[in-house]
């Protein structure tokens, strides 16, 4: 199906009786919400009189508005949306003086070429497409529910402003979108270690799913991306739920997933009245794999090669072979170095600490020794357990160990105070150069990890 869509940019413009359309020839006869393949509209808000939809379907000299009179003789249908909810009988009058007044224009209509949307049909019908509902919210700037973002608005984050580099590690991600969209409601779950690219190979993976695929347009139309480093849980279960017994078709990408809620957020999306795709992304290698798991390994040499020579093409062969190597496979990690390393500086004969720490503390850090001290104990003693997620009974029991583990960090830290190695750990967590996994911080490559327990052995 290749659907022709056409909505005027000018709403004040004189319209003859049209503020859109959309017409098709391949494809389905109807749709849930189109009746036909020629379908006009026209938009009110407000409220919409019987008298008034009389007069919205006639000219000045009481004959049919053109683009109207055009689309009841071709066989298609007029529509009129509604901001305003009516009830069924308030509906049939409003489309009975509608007909009565194209029969005294000369216009014979049958009784379902002519439809009214009130504004809850208007919901149900924006409702059953949710990504898109999304776009426009982000297009109107207004707030999304769960934070939930589409694809082109993943795309657009400052994460992704490095162009991709050609990755064999995506074909079993695309393989297998295509192969879960014709099993729907289905589940994908991308599972490695943090920093490697899961995130991004899944965000490009859905560009290679074509439009001749089993939802018959681009994958990306249909996807809603969050984060639950940057939601909760309950959030993401209210969402996925609501969207499963909807029935309504959506590509739901959950990033920093980890394994408990991996499970519920499954049961949601597999419902028996689901038509979801859900992909959950996690950087908890130790979770049991099954059908549904992509182990996602390292980054290709090759790769960390093309990504560190895109962003610090000014360094030396040798400093940029450098970073390669302390990368460690990490996506991340390649391209934070390199963009810390100062342009054109050559770095031959400088430790390789030059090149590290400004990654790890970060050029805006407001204090940059407690933050290498708490990435250098989190590589010694990590995973640190630094969130309490408990309640009820075991709470304070819960409470008792996090406190142990900052107190004894605390301890070791040179001078650090509890507080201040909370703040520090969490501004490594902000800037990626540590990770959760559950309730616990740990840093990840493990180059960068082996680099900063050496520094703190030292002392």
């Amino acid at each position: 199906m290749h659907p022709a869509i056409h909505v005027a940019h000018d709403v004040n413009a004189p319209d003859g009786g049209e503020d859109g359309r959309i017409s098709w020839r391949e494809g389905p006869d109807h749709t849930p919400f189109l009746p036909g393949r020629r379908c006009r509209f026209q938009l009110k808000t407000g409220k919409f009189s019987p008298h008034q939809a009389r007069r919205e379907v006639l000219a000045s000299d009481n004959s049919a508005k053109p683009a109207i009179q055009s689309v009841i003789q071709q066989g298609g249908h007029y529509m009129l949306l509604c901001a305003d909810s009516y009830t069924h009988t308030q509906i049939e009058k409003r489309l009975r003086a509608i007909h009565e007044a194209l029969d005294s224009a000369g216009v014979s209509a049958a009784q379902d070429q002519i439809r009214l949307l009130d504004g809850s049909q208007i919901a149900d019908w924006v409702n059953a497409h949710t990504p898109t509902a999304i776009w426009v919210k982000e297009q109107l700037g207004q707030s999304v529910p769960g934070k939930f973002s589409t694809w082109y608005d993943w795309k657009g984050r400052s994460e992704h402003e490095v162009p991709f580099v050609d990755d064999s590690r995506i074909e079993p991600i695309v393989r297998a979108i295509k192969d879960r969209l014709s099993e729907r409601p289905s589940h994908i779950r991308l599972v490695g270690l943090s920093g490697i690219g899961k995130t991004r190979l899944c965000l490009e993976a859905m560009t290679r799913v074509h439009a001749d695929s089993a939802v018959g347009r681009p994958v990306q139309d249909y996807v809603m991306y969050a984060s639950l480093s940057e939601i909760t849980p309950h959030e993401a279960y209210h969402v996925v739920n609501r969207l499963s017994k909807s029935g309504g078709f959506a590509v739901v990408v959950l990033d920093d997933c980890d394994a408990s809620t991996n499970r519920r957020l499954r049961q949601m999306a597999l419902h028996k009245s689901s038509n979801l795709l859900l992909i959950t992304i996690c950087d908890d290698i130790s979770f049991k794999p099954d059908k549904n798991t992509i182990r996602v390994g390292k980054a290709p040499v090759a790769v960390i090669k093309a990504l560190v020579d895109s962003v610090s093409s000014t360094l030396s062969v040798l400093d940029r072979h450098r970073i390669v190597r302390l990368a460690g496979g990490s996506t991340r990690a390649a391209i934070g170095i390199a963009e810390h390393a100062q342009s054109g500086r050559h770095l031959d004969y400088v430790e390789d600490d030059s090149l590290v720490l400004p990654y790890v503390c970060g050029n805006n850090s407001v204090n940059r020794e407690a933050v290498l001290k708490a990435a250098q104990l989190l590589a010694v003693f990590g995973p640190v357990k630094i969130e309490n997620k408990s309640a009820g009974p075991k709470a304070a029991a819960a409470e008792s160990e996090l406190e142990d583990h900052l107190s004894i960090l605390t301890g070791i830290g040179d001078g650090i105070s509890r507080d201040g190695l909370f703040a520090a750990i969490q501004s490594l967590l902000e800037r990626g150069i540590a990770k959760m996994n559950e309730v616990y911080a740990m840093i990840q490559p493990s180059p960068i990890a082996q680099g900063l327990r050496e520094r703190q052995w030292k002392r």
